[in-house]
């Protein structure tokens, strides 16, 4: 599956191209913990900032000619998962050769950078990042290719999955279990995105 893997992972750094973009999620677990792909992990995770959202759109519709973008479910090709009831995109997600493909949406707000999943009371949970993580890329060699990575990967890492990472879990849920969900201002927080989205 690594060698599928690889050739996929080849291929969205060629359609990012000149927009910037860091691993992230279990790829960048991977890099830290085992030098690689978790050896369960069959997809690929990508984040980019929200100011280039619809650059890399626009790029999908060139690069994919037939691709449908839509907000709908999975028989498109590519979908744009929006937070409920608001024109907020937070994850791009299709299939590239039956590999899963997510590209999560980050959005700065004042010393912090945040990510978006789905799943609580409020329809979304706000995953806080200070910025200094991402504020360059560090370039690694990751299976075999050289891909950017936050600059500080342990650190990501631990805000990620907490001081425990490098022990194996059987279940993990990115929607609850990550130490840097912030519930606490999560409705000032979305508050703020929509005002600048107006």
């Amino acid at each position: 599956m690594n060698k599928k893997l690889r050739l996929i992972l080849n291929k969205m750094k060629k359609l990012f191209g000149d927009i910037p973009y860091n691993l992230f999620g279990s790829m960048v677990l991977g890099h830290v913990r085992e030098n690689g792909f978790l050896r369960n992990d069959i997809d690929l995770d990508f984040v980019i900032i929200e100011e280039n959202l619809d650059k890399l759109i626009d790029r999908f519709k060139k690069t994919f000619k037939n691709v449908e973008i839509s907000s709908e479910g999975v028989n498109n090709n590519v979908v744009l998962r929006p937070i409920d009831n608001t024109n907020i995109i937070r994850v791009i997600k299709f299939k590239l050769n039956g590999v899963s493909v997510d590209i999560a949406i980050a959005f700065l707000i004042g010393d912090y950078r945040y990510t978006l999943t789905h799943d609580n009371d409020l329809g979304y949970n706000f995953h806080k990042f200070p910025r200094r993580i991402f504020e360059s890329s560090k370039m690694v060699d990751f299976e075999g290719g050289i891909y950017p990575v936050p600059n500080t990967p342990l650190e990501y890492v631990e805000c990620e999955y907490g001081k425990d990472w490098r022990v194996k879990k059987d279940k993990w849920n990115c929607c609850f279990d990550p130490p840097c969900i912030d519930k606490k201002n999560s409705k000032e927080l979305m508050e703020k995105l929509l005002e600048s989205k107006k």
